[in-house]
């Protein structure tokens, strides 16, 4: 599936991205370096200079990378190990792109700085696409569960004993952003706790060996002056955008904001699974299913005008546009999904290597196709209240069953008879179907045992297919004053727009005009 939601993940963690942060990090670096006078031996006259604005100009100019240039031949073979990378791309900027900047670039740092730094932009920028997006999906979660609160259907407890009960296909879709409404909390906050690494974000291992390749430390470079490596910290975390600068306490953060935004994705896959599972139930039975929309984009009732004469409306919208199952998909990609979250929380799993894609991207991509297909999903799907009808009536008399036992014991009558009654019917309805017609099973009901009770079983059939309180739940969680609409203030200029371009685009589908 390729749309925009991937698309954009795809570039973020795409080689130009990449390399692009890269290079923007070694001229922040060189940029804050200078702003506070620091001073290096240069190489070929072993004098001590400033980084001269010429330079940094230099370095400036070539800091963003396209994608003619990633296939060049110095740039298209990039390996799993990041570190080789970047050290490639090291003697690329100082031998051929900047080379005035040979004397002084990555003054000072490992190559942690890079490499731990862009972990953080890119995880940010990723979440900064991946909220839109899920927050779209839940106003139109929200939306459908509100025009189709009164839409009754029938739901399953397990497969084993299959009973059954009455709600709403609102009240099911409102659980389904109740769902998620957590994880977009959890993005969010996990998106305001991601900081910058600092220019020093090494292992414990290096903490006591800065002689890296013969370089001096940054402290050794500001002359022992370790206030100038605070303000330099601090410098790096404005050119980066960042609110916070974790640098004193990087590899507990690093540890704790893995685990976080780790357990969020994980959670989502799990919980879409459990949707999934809800859409398999509905397909199964007809009562609500994915329709594919017909490149036209006409009313059902003008593509068959003759039809719209004769047949209700509900049968034509049935078979106006073809079934079209994406679930089984968006079961895979969510397992995905769970099995790239659970190895981006092992710490013993490298985040800066792997092969084609390290993990935190292919976690991300993961997301980012499991909400895309959630939400092509949601726009596609059809509501059959006569197959809901049908399925109730099917199921009514083994979902009264025990109540009217119970009534009935309690009224006087001998449960081993009420029980034997019931039992007779049901092999009478396996062999006869048709005897589970309203019109049968309530003629039976009218003859005894059932008769002098006749009331009280209306009161039952009743209360079962009450769906009162259903209708309420939505309204508690998709209405005005809920939770859910006001999460999703901040995202309503982002889902009007995405709205808006659906309405002046008619043939493209809303998941794919954002």
């Amino acid at each position: 599936m390729n749309t925009p939601y991937l698309n954009d993940i795809e570039r973020l963690f795409g080689r130009e991205s990449r390399i692009t942060i890269w290079r923007k990090l070694w001229y922040w670096l060189a940029q804050s370096q200078r702003h506070l006078g620091l001073m290096y031996v240069h190489p070929w006259s072993s004098e001590l200079q400033h980084i001269d604005g010429r330079s940094l100009e230099q370095l400036r100019q070539c800091m963003v990378v396209i994608k003619s240039q990633t296939n060049d031949l110095f740039l298209k073979e990039l390996t799993s190990d990041h570190k080789l990378d970047l050290r490639a791309q090291y003697h690329l900027v100082a031998q051929r792109d900047a080379p005035l900047s040979s004397p002084w670039l990555n003054l000072g740092v490992l190559p942690e700085y890079i490499l731990e730094n862009t972990e953080q932009i890119l995880m940010r920028d990723a979440l900064d696409i991946m909220n839109p997006k899920l927050a779209m999906v839940l106003n139109r979660l929200r939306d459908f569960a509100t025009k189709n609160k009164s839409v009754n259907c029938v739901m399953f407890e397990s497969d084993l004993d299959k009973r059954a009960w009455v709600t709403t296909i609102g009240e099911r879709v409102a659980a389904w952003s109740g769902m998620l409404l957590p994880i977009l909390t959890a993005f969010e906050s996990t998106r305001l706790e991601i900081g910058s690494a600092g220019s020093q974000p090494i292992t414990a291992s290096e903490q006591h060996s800065l002689d890296y390749c013969d370089k001096l430390s940054m402290v050794q470079l500001f002359g022992g002056d370790r206030s100038k490596c605070e303000m330099l910290n601090e410098l790096l975390r404005q050119e980066m955008g960042f609110n916070q600068c974790h640098a004193r306490n990087y590899l507990e953060y690093r540890r704790r904001i893995n685990a976080l935004l780790g357990s969020a994705c994980e959670i989502l896959g799990k919980q879409v699974l459990q949707i999934v599972d809800d859409l398999n139930h509905f397909d199964a039975n007809d009562q609500m299913v994915e329709k594919r929309p017909r490149r036209d984009k006409q009313p059902a009732t003008a593509r068959y005008p003759l039809l719209s004469q004769m047949l209700p409306l509900n049968v034509i919208l049935k078979a106006a546009d073809p079934k079209w199952r994406q679930s089984g998909h968006l079961k895979r990609t969510a397992i995905a999904l769970i099995d790239a979250s659970t190895s981006f929380q092992n710490p013993q799993v490298s985040k800066t290597e792997g092969i084609d894609d390290y993990i935190m991207a292919r976690m991300f991509k993961h997301a980012a196709r499991v909400v895309s297909v959630l939400d092509s999903i949601i726009q596609s799907l059809y509501c059959d209240s006569m197959s809901a009808h049908n399925l109730l009536y099917c199921e009514l008399p083994f979902m009264i069953s025990g109540p009217v036992i119970d009534m009935m014991v309690v009224k006087g009558v001998n449960r081993a008879d009420v029980q034997q009654e019931f039992q007779r019917f049901a092999m009478l309805a396996c062999a006869r179907p048709e005897v589970m017609l309203p019109g049968s099973f309530y003629g039976r009901l009218s003859s005894p045992p059932f008769d002098r009770f006749r009331a009280e079983i209306q009161q039952i059939i009743s209360s079962v297919r009450n769906t009162e309180k259903s209708s309420r739940r939505v309204d508690e969680i998709c209405g005005e004053r809920s939770e859910l609409t006001k999460k999703l203030k901040p995202y309503v200029a982002y889902i009007e727009e995405i709205m808006s371009n659906a309405i002046s685009n008619p043939g493209v589908r809303e998941s794919e005009g954002g």
